[in-house]
């Protein structure tokens, strides 16, 4: 287990939080992501922290973190994840996954972006990279009814030549406010771009009405990343994101002041 760079200023943050609504200490925020090849993975938290096992490494990579509330960072750069007795196995960098718990009235998001992962590991065929990115303890949005927002892109290398590239996606939110928690009943409909071929980008989103949604609750999004031996992703970002849904009533008088002010400024014209 290693330590990174830690922010000071969390525990008491989130501490507040958790007292303020009632909760308990379980119910502090904690990002975490988590990169899986195989038997070896590698899990950052926004705290610093990283942990390995099945023989994976971060020896040679840069890994940075911020913990402040509602903008915590995890930055990777040129971090391997491999199993034991292979050095290959696949390279990636994301300039910034981040989430805004304990979130705000408005919404709850988790994000990575900028990502880059190449599949090095030698093996013959396809090979597949799970990166699972959540945080627990979103106090906001709440209501009777929320919509969970899942959205993500990839780009393909020009170089590529393998056919089955691919990437699939799911994102959660979990009233039981679970680390990486993946309830059913909390998923938006799955995401799958590809065959991606070389040089070509894809992107997809789907979005479903949960309810009710009450607070302390987790957000979890995973990305299967499918790579044919020396192919690369060059670019990709993924999200998920929790809002209350606008009154229909509202809605539609914002959608008219614009129009009823124009209506107005014409019969004035017209009069004059």
């Amino acid at each position: 287990m290693m330590r990174f760079k830690k922010s000071l200023t969390l525990s008491a943050v989130f501490l507040a939080v958790s007292l303020f609504f009632g909760g308990s200490s379980t119910a502090q925020a904690n990002f975490q992501v988590k990169f899986e090849f195989g038997a070896a993975t590698v899990t950052i938290d926004a705290n610093g922290t990283v942990t390995t096992s099945g023989g994976a490494s971060v020896l040679g990579a840069t890994i940075t973190t911020d913990n402040t509330a509602g903008a915590k960072e995890i930055n990777v750069m040129n971090l391997v994840v491999s199993t034991a007795g292979n050095t290959g196995g696949f390279k990636i960098s994301a300039t910034i996954a981040d989430s805004n718990g304990p979130g705000t009235p408005f919404a709850a998001t988790i994000d990575l972006s900028s990502l880059k992962i190449a599949n090095q590991s030698g093996i013959a065929g396809d090979s597949t990279l799970k990166v699972t990115a959540g945080d627990t303890g979103f106090t906001a949005p709440v209501g009777p009814s929320v919509v969970l927002t899942s959205t993500i892109s990839a780009t393909a290398s020009g170089t590529n030549d393998g056919l089955n590239n691919k990437v699939v996606f799911n994102s959660y939110l979990d009233t039981a406010n679970a680390q990486f928690g993946t309830p059913a009943a909390g998923a938006a409909p799955t995401i799958t771009l590809g065959p991606i071929g070389a040089g070509a980008s894809a992107s997809g989103n789907t979005a479903v009405v949960l309810s009710p949604v009450s607070p302390p609750y987790s957000i979890t999004q995973i990305a299967q990343f499918t790579l044919d031996n020396g192919d690369k992703f060059t670019d990709g970002s993924s999200g998920t994101t929790v809002v209350v849904p606008a009154p229909v009533g509202l809605v539609l008088l914002a959608s008219g002041v614009p129009f009823l002010g124009v209506g107005l400024w014409r019969r004035y014209r017209k009069q004059a």
